[in-house]
C-alpha cells in the first residue's frame, strides 16, 4: 500500500491532499472485526449529515440495492 501510495502522491507532485494522515491498515480477523469495521463504515455518511440513516445513502453498502461479500473464515 505505501508504494501505491507513494507513486500516485509523486505523480501528482503532492499538489492535491489525497491520503489520510495516519492510514493504516486493519486485518480482519474474525467475523466480530468484520461486523464491527462494516458498521463503522455504515455510519460515515449519517455522521457526516450526508444521510438521515446509513440504508439510503446511494452510496452506502447498508444501501439494499448494493449487496457486500460475506465474510469468509479461514
Amino acid at each position: 500500500m505505501q508504494l501505491v501510495k507513494g507513486g500516485f502522491s509523486h505523480r501528482l507532485a503532492s499538489k492535491l491532499p489525497v491520503w489520510q494522515r495516519g492510514f493504516t491498515d486493519h486485518r480482519i480477523r474474525d467475523a466480530v472485526d468484520y461486523n464491527i469495521r462494516r458498521n463503522y463504515l455504515h455510519r460515515n455518511p449519517v455522521e457526516a449529515r450526508l444521510s438521515e440513516n446509513a440504508e439510503s445513502y446511494p452510496f452506502s453498502s447498508a444501501n439494499p440495492k448494493l449487496r457486500l461479500d460475506e465474510y469468509l473464515s479461514g
